[in-house]
């Protein structure tokens, strides 16, 4: 992972543009935001075949929800696809893991 950051990085350095070297580190890290939101979701397998969502963190499902909401409107407000498309991803990840822990709870005991 370290040695792709570096590549990634010294890529950008010697970008044609900056403009370019933008949208390179705009998809990076979209990618590297979304692989966050869906992280609870591993264990989604598990949710369903023991119907106890007690793997998934709900209180940062919520809050990764919220977060997600709140980029959403600002992305949408300054027409921005990089912050837009990524969270609009993230509040839908959220949402189904909110949504698993409601229909399944989340009691320790399986």
């Amino acid at each position: 992972v370290a040695i792709g950051f570096l590549c990634l990085f010294v890529y950008v350095a010697f970008a044609r543009s900056h403009q370019h070297a933008e949208s390179v580190m705009g998809l990076a890290t979209n990618a590297i935001g979304i692989t966050n939101f869906a992280a609870p979701l591993s264990s989604i397998s598990r949710v369903l075949k023991t119907q106890n969502a007690h793997s998934i963190p709900a209180s940062i499902s919520a809050m990764n929800s919220l977060t997600a909401l709140i980029w959403t409107a600002i992305g949408l407000h300054h027409s921005d696809v990089f912050i837009t498309l990524p969270n609009v991803i993230g509040l839908s990840f959220g949402l189904l893991q909110l949504a698993l822990v409601i229909v399944f709870g989340s009691s320790t005991a399986a």
